[in-house]
Formats: C-alpha cells, structure tokens, sequence
C-alpha cells in the first residue's frame, strides 16, 4: 500500500491533470455544447416571435394588399374575352372589327388570323389578326381611340404605315391618305385555366 501511496505522491501532477481532463471531457464539454443548442434555439425563436409579430402588425396591410390585387386580377379578367369555340370567336371578332373600321372610313384590304398561341400557364390563349388598310389619317387617329375604348382588349402592335397626299389648306396641313398594315392581338380566357390572370 505504501508502495501505491509513494508512487501516487510520485505522479499527483500527471493524476491531477488527468482528472481534470477527466472532467473537462465528461462534463465541461458536454455543458458547453448544451449551452450553445440552447443560445441557438433561443435565437431561432426570437427570430419567429419577431417575424409573428410583424404579420400580427401588419395585418392590416396585408389584407389591403390582398384586396388591391384581387381587384387588379378582376379588372384584368374584364380585358380577355370569354371563352368560346376558336371559329365562333374569330367569326364574332372579325365582324365586329370590320364594323369598327368601316364606321370610322377606314378600308380593309386584307384580312387574316395569324397562328393560335395557347398559353396555359397564364390561362388564355392568344389570337392575332394580320389587317391592312387604307384611308384617311384623321379617321386612322378615331379607329385608333375606339380600339383603345373597348371593353375588352386589342393591343395594336407591329403598326407600319405610309402617308400620302399631303395636301395643304388655308387653316394648315390636311393629315391627307395613309395605307398600312397591323395586327391585332386579342385574348380569350382558357375554359380550364381561366382564373389564373
């Protein structure tokens, strides 16, 4: 026994470090490890408290937002024409824009639907209708603004056009004859995807 006291005696630093290290091992590390599971949970839920309290706040906000945009989808839904078969529609349309040029004394000399485009993920489909004419300026200006009055939409794109006969009077320039070509563009909501514009 005194031969394990001696060499204890002998080793009490070497002992010493070892049952610190010991302990620094089974328990200091472990409670450390817990301590900062702990600190980043805490802040995690800070971060959640924080986010709920600002929807909780601006609550109100939200739901006027929500409702702005509710508003927009229904008046852009009010821009596309209702579905209906592709002949149908494109019979409709074309007589009602031919009676819309003929009223305003624009001529068309050719006429012609273009490729259908459908395009389910914004749910409409997409016709264009090729038109040349011929006519006045001055009416081109008033077909112009009733395009742009109707109810539903025609996008004019693609408007090339050649004045001619410019003539001159006492008052000023008369805006004289033009000849042209557009296309139309006109959209028809999709039966199955409808509700997504």
């Amino acid at each position: 026994m005194s031969d394990i006291k001696q060499q204890l005696a002998q080793h009490k630093y070497a002992l010493l470090l070892i049952a610190l290290l010991v302990v620094a091992k089974f328990i200091v590390v472990p409670t450390l490890a817990w301590q900062d599971a702990t600190i980043e949970n805490n802040r995690l839920l800070a971060k959640r408290v924080q986010k709920s309290e600002f929807a909780v706040n601006n609550q109100q906000l939200a739901t006027e937002s929500a409702d702005k945009l509710v508003n927009q989808i229904t008046l852009m839904q009010g821009l596309l024409f209702k579905h209906q078969s592709k002949s149908r529609f494109q019979l409709a349309e074309q007589k009602k824009i031919e009676t819309l040029f003929s009223e305003h004394d624009i001529k068309i000399t050719r006429l012609a639907w273009q490729k259908m485009i459908p395009t389910p993920e914004w749910g409409v489909t997409h016709f264009e209708l090729r038109v040349d004419i011929e006519g006045e300026l001055y009416d081109l200006h008033r077909l112009h603004v009733a395009l742009e009055s109707q109810t539903q939409w025609y996008g004019v794109e693609n408007f090339n056009f050649k004045l001619e006969k410019l003539r001159k009077r006492e008052q000023g320039i008369d805006l004289g004859k033009v000849t042209g070509r557009m296309n139309i563009k006109l959209f028809m909501q999709d039966p199955n995807n409808g509700n997504k514009v």
